[in-house]
């Protein structure tokens, strides 16, 4: 709850800032967006906009919390990260991590892992062995052994767009998001 009240308080803005994958233009806050997913999911709702520049190109990125249903029946209810890319390509979602399944509370903290699947469109799985290389490549503070790391926030305050943790996370998975289109677009020209 607190990390969903975060990306919908425009009080708190992220300015613009260099990382080290890529680079903030802007925050253009709050939007309602639509995307879908190959097993026919639709995810719709408020997400948190940037612009980002990423090797040379500008993309736009949202962010947005989300139920999520795991079988067909829908009876298992989970919350899900979304993180989408807009290019002059495409619009998708490049990360969804199932929260219930990928971050854990240790000590005061959550932490932030994802596992690592990914799906390539008509090409079914990739190797997560090849992401991850992709990923020591780019941004090699999130691999983990043979998980990504992408953040830990401490539960002992609330939760602000503009604060160290959130920055840090915000950074994480933007990073990784972008290695996984990277990823995609590999698998997709191999044929």
């Amino acid at each position: 709850l607190h990390l969903f009240e975060c990306l919908r308080d425009v009080e708190h803005s992220k300015s613009a800032k260099k990382y080290r994958t890529f680079k903030l233009l802007k925050d253009i806050e709050l939007r309602f967006l639509k995307y879908g997913n190959a097993s026919g999911g639709i995810h719709s709702g408020l997400y948190r906009s940037f612009i980002i520049e990423y090797k040379g190109n500008t993309e736009i990125v949202s962010i947005a919390l989300s139920p999520y249903s795991t079988y067909a029946k829908r009876t298992i209810e989970k919350t899900v990260i979304n993180v989408a890319i807009d290019s002059d390509k495409n619009s998708h979602h490049s990360l969804q991590l199932v929260m219930d399944d990928n971050v854990t509370f240790e000590g005061s903290s959550y932490v932030f892992r994802h596992h690592g699947r990914i799906g390539v469109s008509n090409k079914g799985s990739g190797r997560i062995s090849e992401l991850i290389d992709a990923a020591k490549q780019e941004c090699p503070w999130i691999v983990d052994d043979k998980r990504f790391y992408l953040g830990a926030l401490t539960n002992t305050s609330l939760w602000y767009l503009d604060s160290p943790e959130i920055d840090s996370l915000f950074e994480n998975l933007v990073s990784y998001a972008l290695v996984r289109d990277e990823y995609r677009k590999l698998l997709k020209a191999e044929k």
